[in-house]
């Protein structure tokens, strides 16, 4: 059923379409005298004068000076000591190039677009009203004719039923009609019912949006306005000398050379840290050292070798933001560009949306809203009254035929006169709200066609400002503000606002977490999985040294004093004296083992040796974590912590404290507000396209040709009511037949029983 409807809907608009047959300049015409109608109508005429006191908020002045322009055209403002007007729907916005003014249209334009409001466009309707309204005079001239003929002269087949009675089919096919006539009323008015709920929520976005949009228009004053005069105030202060200033109270960076120093001091130190036992391959130039039976263990990659590469990370993930030049040489293009912008003609569009939302707001806004209620109240009650009346005449005719066809006497059957003349009522209202309902679908069509054309051709139809909104925000290529006046500046606030937001927001939790992972890789390594120490070949050659020297009592930690293997808890011998302290014991066991060329000796030195190895590997793992964490990391977690801070604090000075910052607050503010942007204008545009040029046509369209198939069904219904009055009260020609036959056969039966007797 709401796909049928929804096609009959359509049908109907297309058409409309097809029966408007304007062309491209009619509508541009009608289009230009409705709107020049409207300033005229809704304005007072001090509102359409050219000339303003100097203290109106509407006065055309300067920007900088505040001084009224002043033309020396004919009929200038400046011979009469008053002010021009900036901009109305009659004149066209006052800049300094303009010399000479020229109304918009002329006071004989205005009787022109008067006559064609009032006069030549309704005449355009005529053919729409014609059909409908003929039809309803056909109608009531035809029902006080039967009405007089009938009642008054009893013509017109009489009120009186026929004495011959009626025939089945005389009597039940009225009733059919009367019933499928009801079932259609009933689906035409479930089907306009039910689209009239969509048709109110369409009237109400079309006034919702209408309110929203001459709401945004409004709020320019405070969104708009406000950080325009604080950008006007600040902007001319703006200079590197004032960033300086702002910046000089703020807190220094961290020192990024002593973070440098100290890694690469740190990878100097241990990169070539040697090999290992030290007594024996030392790299140092000053070593004295002692031959060895066992090879050195150079320091591994994993521990000294990956020393510049892990701390060179670290410094390569920082240097992007620790070699950032300062900040006051990255707002220099910010600084040097705000001189080039210009406010003045930024202003000029924002007077004209500013003076303009005032003056449409108390005259054609409140006049829009009250035409929208009046449409959608008026609309849907009337549809609501003249369906409910047709459903009386049905449910009055129903009753009438139900009790006819219970007992022809009966009163009840007279209930439908009340149903044929009810239904006449409502055939009646119904062509006349189907001809209104049919109207306000062309009118519809052809707002819906202004519409396209003002958002083709803004600059012909509307005043300046609105002709750049809907130019820059509902054209085939839009824009993210209102006004090109405004991308300058948006394109400066958002370039400056990028590099304080790039300087501050800094982000070394990297390298950060490199330099603790690095701090804790030292801690992890050991002699025994860095080094190749084993706890098992250590005492595997304190045991063959146990042997060499007859001696059980070796142990891990005796081998670095061997005389207390030898009961002395000291060396008695001189080696402590002659020898530095790691080659002191391999001294007291060349004196113990009679040489250095004997079993006794080679085994010590083996397991001395490897005993150096883990001690001389365990400190310079020590040195080089405690070396670290004191030097390296404690140096860069002190850099990052007090260059986020001053990053921050710089930022925070330029924002408060410069008048660069407070121009790039006002300019952010400014290039954003909410009234300027055009994502709301196009929000708003398509909700009051949708609902007028949708919803309301399609709802107006299928209203009028329901209106109009239930009027003629319902003529059908109302000859079936008149014609069941008297057939419902007369007798059934069948029922005749059969008693006349009856009253035969009991005549014939009593002759014959006289007979009989006699």
């Amino acid at each position: 059923m709401w796909s049928t409807a929804a096609f009959v809907g359509n049908a109907t608009l297309s058409y409309l379409n097809g029966t408007r047959g304007a062309g491209d300049t009619w509508y541009a015409n009608s289009l230009a005298n409705f709107l020049v109608f409207l300033c005229v109508e809704m304005h007072d005429a001090s509102d359409l004068d050219r000339c303003v006191p100097s203290t109106s908020a509407y006065a055309a002045k300067n920007a900088s000076s505040g001084i009224c322009l002043a033309l020396h055209d004919e009929g200038n403002c400046f011979a009469q000591n008053l002010c021009e007007r900036r901009e109305s729907c009659k004149w066209p916005l006052l800049t300094d190039e303009i010399s000479v003014r020229v109304p918009l249209f002329t006071d004989a334009d205005a009787v022109v677009a008067t006559q064609w409001v009032r006069k030549s466009y309704p005449k355009t309707l005529y053919l729409y009203t014609v059909p409908g309204l003929l039809v309803a005079a056909v109608l009531v001239l035809s029902t006080w004719t039967f009405c007089v003929m009938r009642f008054g002269c009893n013509r017109c087949w009489g009120a009186t039923p026929s004495r011959h009675g009626y025939t089945w089919l005389e009597r039940w096919g009225p009733i059919v009609v009367f019933l499928w006539t009801t079932c259609f009323l009933i689906a035409c008015a479930a089907i306009a019912l039910a689209q009239g709920v969509a048709f109110q929520d369409a009237a109400q976005s079309i006034a919702g949006s209408t309110n929203a949009t001459m709401t945004q228009l409004a709020t320019v004053r405070t969104d708009a306005f406000v950080p325009f005069e604080a950008l006007q105030t600040a902007l001319p202060n703006v200079s590197r000398s004032d960033v300086a200033m702002a910046l000089a109270p703020a807190a220094r960076p961290g020192n990024w050379t002593n973070v440098v120093a100290s890694m690469e001091s740190f990878t100097d130190a241990y990169r070539d840290a040697g090999e290992y036992p030290l007594y024996a391959c030392s790299r140092s130039p000053d070593a004295h050292l002692v031959p060895t039976t066992t090879s050195c263990t150079a320091c591994p990659e994993v521990v000294c070798g990956d020393i510049n590469g892990s701390l060179q990370r670290i410094l390569d993930d920082t240097a992007p933001i620790a070699l950032t030049p300062p900040l006051t040489t990255l707002l220099e293009p910010s600084v040097n560009a705000s001189s080039t912008l210009d406010l003045g003609r930024l202003r000029a569009p924002l007077d004209s949306i500013r003076s303009l939302a005032a003056a449409y707001y108390t005259s054609t806004y409140p006049r829009l809203l009250h035409g929208f209620d009046v449409l959608e109240s008026l609309s849907v009650r009337a549809l609501q009254a003249t369906l409910g009346l047709g459903l009386v005449s049905s449910a009055l005719g129903l009753v009438g035929i139900f009790a006819g066809l219970v007992s022809g006497s009966s009163r009840l059957v007279h209930l439908l006169h009340g149903s044929w003349m009810t239904g006449v009522v409502f055939s009646f209202l119904g062509l006349v709200l189907g001809t209104y309902c049919l109207v306000l679908a062309v009118v519809g069509l052809d707002l819906c066609t202004y519409f396209s054309l003002m958002k083709s051709e803004p600059n012909r139809y509307l005043p300046s400002a609105g002709a750049t909104i809907v130019a820059q925000c509902l054209g085939e290529r839009t824009y993210e503000t209102a006004f090109p006046e405004l991308r300058p500046l948006a394109q400066w606030t958002c370039e400056g606002h990028a590099i304080l937001e790039s300087f501050a927001l800094i982000n070394l939790s990297q390298p950060l977490e490199a330099a603790e992972a690095y701090s804790a890789r030292l801690q992890s390594f050991r002699p025994s999985t860095t080094f190749g120490y084993t706890m098992s070949e250590l005492l595997r050659r304190i045991a063959a040294l146990a042997v060499a020297t007859t001696k059980a009592t070796w142990t891990p930690t005796r081998l670095l004093s061997p005389w207390q293997v030898y009961g002395s808890a000291l060396d008695p011998t001189p080696c402590t004296q002659l020898q530095p302290p790691d080659v002191s014991p391999l001294c007291f066991m060349a004196l113990q083992c009679h040489g250095t060329n004997t079993t006794c000796y080679t085994s010590f030195e083996r397991a001395y040796s490897l005993k150096r190895l883990d001690v001389d590997a365990t400190a310079l793992l020590a040195s080089m974590t405690s070396t670290y964490v004191s030097g390296p990391k404690a140096l860069y977690a002190a850099y990052a912590t007090t260059t986020a801070s001053s990053r921050t604090a710089y930022v925070h000075a330029i924002a408060t404290n410069s008048s660069l910052g407070a121009s790039l607050a006002a300019g952010q503010a400014l290039a954003c507000a909410p009234s300027l942007r055009c994502a709301t204008f196009q929000a708003q545009a398509a909700t009051l396209e949708a609902g007028l040029c949708h919803s309301t046509l399609e709802f107006l369209a299928l209203c009028s040709a329901l209106l109009f198939a239930a009027t003629v069904c319902h003529l059908a219904q109302v000859l079936a009511a008149i014609l069941l009055q008297k057939r419902l009260r007369g007798q059934d020609l069948h029922e005749m037949a059969r008693r006349k036959q009856q009253a035969a056969v009991a005549t014939c039966t009593d002759t014959c029983s006289t007979i009989r007797k006699q």
